[in-house]
């Protein structure tokens, strides 16, 4: 499931005078691991494989896994319009 981007958004770039500069450095952290855990079940591999990756070979794997497929929707459009 997409969370509302509008709610991400609002939730991370929000000012509320009455939190602390640690709550707020806190909420960032959980919601981009969340939106992390998000990709990592997007990703067309096993379980176990994805939950042994690390944060960063996660977003390396699912940079990838758009670049290809932008380069075959490319692909196909090419081939539909010659």
């Amino acid at each position: 499931m997409i969370p509302n981007l509008a709610f991400i958004f609002y939730s991370i770039f929000r000012f509320d005078a009455s939190k602390s500069t640690k709550g707020a450095s806190k909420l960032r952290r959980d919601l981009i691991n969340a939106e992390i855990a998000n990709l990592r079940d997007l990703l067309p591999l096993p379980p176990s494989t994805r939950q042994r990756l690390s944060q960063l070979q996660l977003m390396a794997l699912v940079c990838v896994y758009v670049r290809k497929a932008n380069y075959f929707q490319q692909g196909m459009y090419f081939y539909h319009f010659t």
